[in-house]
């Protein structure tokens, strides 16, 4: 249940442009706030998202919303950057035993195609990838030549994830 909340707000907060001024809330915030929550969440539930430890996760970029029309379709487009420091993932499957990032930088951009069976497109960069080594046992090897694997990998679970969502709100 708590996977789903957290998955429930971040996509409520990216897919609806809101703006609650009532309260002084608005969407940078929350998202600011739910990055704030992210790494306590997401170390929790390192089963699911293998991700051992993260020191911090943080907006560097503005949020931004976009809704295009094009031959009768509607697609939602969703960009954000979010920076982390001290990312250490615990790859499944893999001969790595874990892979430690320093700090990243991660250019994320989410389009979603609204129809009876929704089309979620993810882009995944990673312009900043620092400090970073992946441990084949106790030995560091610098990751950055598998930093195109990563980044790869990464896309492909975030993306799944998204779409299970989308799905799952039917």
């Amino acid at each position: 249940m708590q996977l789903f909340w957290f998955n429930g707000t971040l996509i409520l907060v990216t897919l609806l442009p809101v703006s609650i001024l009532a309260y002084g809330s608005t969407v940078e915030s929350i998202i600011d706030s739910t990055l704030e929550d992210a790494p306590e969440y997401l170390t929790a539930n390192a089963e699911k998202f293998h991700v051992n430890s993260v020191k911090s996760l943080v907006r560097s970029c503005p949020f931004s919303f976009y809704e295009t029309l094009l031959n009768g379709e509607v697609t939602y487009t969703i960009d954000i950057c979010i920076n982390a420091t001290r990312l250490i993932i615990l790859p499944p499957n893999s001969i790595a035993k874990k892979v430690d990032i320093g700090k990243t930088k991660l250019d994320i951009s989410i389009q979603v195609r609204k129809a009876p069976h929704p089309n979620v497109t993810l882009e995944l960069s990673a312009p900043v990838f620092d400090d970073a080594y992946v441990y084949i046992g106790s030995w560091p090897i610098g990751a950055g030549l598998f930093k195109n694997l990563i980044i790869s990998q990464a896309k492909t679970m975030l993306e799944g994830e998204l779409r299970s969502f989308i799905s799952a709100l039917g």
